[in-house]
C-alpha cells in the first residue's frame, strides 16, 4: 500500500509574510516530508497592494519547484 505523505495548504497574496511562509515550507528541512500546496489569492484592498503582489507571484512562479503544487485564482 501506498504512503500517504500528509499536505499542508500555504494561501499565498505574493506579499512578504506569505513569501516567507512558502520559502520556509520549501526549505526548512521540517517540512521535507509534506507535499506543499500553494494557493494564490488575491487581496485587494484600499491600498491597492494586490497590483504589486501580483508581479512578484508572477516572478517568483516563473521558476518551478518540484516540491511546489501551485494554482491561481482570481
Amino acid at each position: 500500500m501506498e504512503e500517504i505523505k500528509p499536505t499542508i495548504l500555504a494561501m499565498y497574496s505574493g506579499g512578504l509574510d506569505s513569501l516567507g511562509m512558502v520559502y520556509r515550507l520549501l526549505t526548512d528541512p521540517e517540512y521535507k516530508d509534506y507535499d506543499i500546496h500553494v494557493q494564490h489569492v488575491h487581496n485587494k484592498n484600499i491600498e491597492l497592494r494586490h497590483k504589486a503582489e501580483a508581479i512578484a507571484v508572477d516572478l517568483a512562479t516563473d521558476r518551478k519547484s518540484t516540491r511546489l503544487n501551485s494554482s491561481h485564482t482570481d
